[in-house]
């Protein structure tokens, strides 16, 4: 009896030590041996599972889906909304405290949705399957693009997979809603559309807040517009797991560049939507100018105990250069023709880098953090 006690003992801790390894390595950018077999190894289709707050939950056809507090065409305004509970608040905290330059205790979170105009807007997040979440900015032949690379899947992927379209302000005649009504009408996977309506440049950080804010599944993956997945590493990203007893995960994925480069992409990632809010979310300060809305994010990610990033190298998205009207994509006249006016009017904002790099430095120095959220105009156009 007492040496099957050792040997029960000794392969609990045999499992113990290999998960941590397998923990270690992922985060510093190696893979473990069984994720070696990529991309050859199969993955069951018909009988795959996503694991979705500690339970799994069928990804076929007939998943339900969680009901939306958000109504389609209601306009919502540009009043700010706010963690709830507060993002970084020990329990003598204030904004003025945090922002008075002096170095400030590290903050934290338990918030898992934002309040908005003095209302909880905590959402069931109980849809099954992946919401994957893409940002688009006038470029609808991208768009189609990517939509055509989803229906390219196998019917069994595409049903569990709910596209969430956050359009961050694209003029008329450049919406994605404008371009993708034949996809939305015979396509098996959902498609729900958010427009923002207020002119924000560089609104990168507000507009992956927005999609976290109003997703209905419990995990995200958050895609650029310009970076395609195939279907080997999206059939490897449905087996993920994001949370176990000790740690909470955030997945990234490698980029390869159309010279053929590869390298970690700094913004595409599977998470946790609470994960998300629990680490602050993008502050939205960085809103307005160029850069480092991945590095303040990642970086406020990895500040919590428990909390790990880790790099999937052995799993690709595909960076495309796309024109953003192409006949390939758009082949209606009058909207290419519409398509082609709007481009040719449309003024892009300048990149530069400088401001958001010193207001990084400063954040992080004092620990002062915007404590708003969805700071413009938007509506749900579908």
């Amino acid at each position: 009896m007492r040496k099957q006690g050792h040997v029960a003992f000794g392969v609990g801790l045999l499992i113990l030590v290999g998960n941590g390894l397998r923990l270690f390595f992922e985060y510093h950018g190696f893979e473990m041996t069984s994720d070696l077999t990529y991309p050859d190894a199969p993955i069951p289709k018909s009988n795959a599972t996503l694991a979705v707050s500690g339970t799994t939950s069928s990804m076929g056809p007939d998943a339900a889906l969680a009901d939306s507090p958000f109504v389609v065409g209601k306009l919502y305004s540009d009043k700010p909304c706010v963690l709830d509970p507060p993002w970084g608040m020990p329990s003598n905290w204030t904004l003025e405290k945090a922002c008075s330059g002096k170095p400030t205790r590290r903050p934290f979170s338990t918030a898992t949705h934002l309040t908005c105009d003095d209302k909880p807007s905590k959402i069931r997040r109980s849809a099954s399957g992946l919401t994957v979440a893409l940002l688009h900015f006038a470029n609808p032949s991208m768009l189609r693009r990517q939509l055509d690379t989803f229906s390219s899947y196998p019917v069994e992927v595409q049903k569990v997979l709910t596209i969430l379209i956050i359009d961050d302000g694209s003029p008329q005649g450049l919406q994605a809603k404008e371009y993708i009504s034949d996809v939305i009408a015979k396509a098996p996977f959902r498609i729900r559309i958010a427009l923002i309506t207020t002119d924000v440049a560089w609104n990168i950080g507000g507009a992956r807040n927005l999609a976290f804010h109003i997703a209905d599944t419990s995990k995200i993956l958050l895609l650029d517009l310009d970076m395609l997945i195939p279907v080997e590493t999206m059939e490897r990203i449905l087996t993920l797991e994001t949370k176990n007893s000790s740690h909470t995960m955030a997945h990234r994925f490698n980029r390869r560049r159309p010279n053929g480069r590869t390298g970690l992409h700094p913004a595409v990632s599977l998470m946790e939507v609470d994960a998300y809010w629990e680490s602050g979310g993008c502050d939205e300060d960085f809103c307005g100018r160029y850069g480092f809305t991945d590095v303040h994010f990642w970086k406020r990610w990895s500040a919590r105990k428990g909390r790990l990033a880790l790099n999937k190298m052995r799993m690709f998205v595909i960076e495309v250069q796309q024109k953003a009207c192409d006949p390939t994509y758009i082949t209606n006249a009058e909207k290419f023709k519409t398509c082609n006016s709007s481009l040719h009017a449309l003024q892009l904002p300048p990149k530069d880098a400088g401001p958001n790099r010193q207001l990084m430095s400063r954040k992080f120095q004092s620990g002062c953090w915007s404590p708003s959220y969805l700071r413009f105009a938007w509506t749900v156009q579908l």
